[in-house]
């Protein structure tokens, strides 16, 4: 709406008056911060809208960085990374969610947040997109392990985890961690995630030629998900076939 843009105006014009702060807190952070707001609609998607707003993010950890403040940069590197993937920029993602966790290592009131077990998986799951599936298992495991009450939540994280597993051809510990990543669906009712999980379980049972297993698995992903995620009912449907 009006409105809306010019509100989105408005707080654009803001961040850019406050990047040119002689603080470098200050500065990376409205930079950061700009760059996010351009990228939130309303606004006419191109990809030089993009590629403009992840160049002042990335002004943004520039700053961050000169300062020398961990924080900060842990800060400005995350939310660099959470837009560069977003936007498919998959490798400059890593690069950062990387840094980000290089920094957490010798900051135990940090690297025991929720936010690090979320980064964790994120690095795991971009490692598997790049098909370094060992490593995606390393860090994935270092995510499930850590001493936190809520991580058992991440259905999908421990779902690729399990898909890793089975793509080293390692079936043991990826129908056990599919086993799992189904607990969690079914804890937090999830039905979508039970049914990508069993159509998962059921791709396992069809590469090991246990075709009476797989199917009714199979089926079951293909029920909960030809509305909400038609290409994953798709395959299915020719795994079936």
């Amino acid at each position: 709406t009006t409105a809306d843009s010019a509100r989105k105006n408005e707080l654009l014009l803001f961040f850019d008056q406050q990047s040119r702060s002689k603080d470098a807190h200050t500065a990376a952070r409205s930079l950061i911060w700009k760059g996010v707001m351009a990228m939130r609609p309303p606004f006419d998607y191109n990809g030089q809208h993009s590629i403009e707003a992840l160049q002042t993010m990335q002004q943004g950890v520039n700053r961050a960085v000169e300062s020398g403040d961990t924080y900060l940069m842990i800060e400005c590197f995350d939310i660099y990374a959470d837009n560069c993937r977003s936007f498919g920029r998959p490798e400059t993602s890593l690069f950062y969610y990387l840094k980000s966790a290089e920094l957490r290592e010798n900051i135990n009131t940090v690297y025991t947040t929720n936010k690090t077990v979320n980064l964790l998986g994120a690095i795991g799951d971009l490692l598997f997109q790049m098909q370094e599936y060992r490593q995606a298992i390393q860090y994935i495991r270092r995510a499930i392990d850590m001493p936190l009450d809520n991580k058992g939540n991440h259905t999908g994280s421990i779902n690729t985890l399990a898909m890793a597993y089975q793509k080293t051809g390692n079936y043991d510990s990826a129908l056990y961690w599919y086993e799992e990543s189904m607990k969690t669906a079914i804890a937090s009712n999830n039905h979508l995630w039970e049914g990508i999980v069993s159509g998962n379980i059921g791709s396992l049972y069809f590469e090991k030629g246990e075709d009476s297993k797989a199917l009714p698995l199979l089926w079951k992903d293909y029920y909960s998900c030809r509305d909400a995620e038609p290409n994953n009912a798709a395959n299915t449907l020719h795994r079936i076939a």
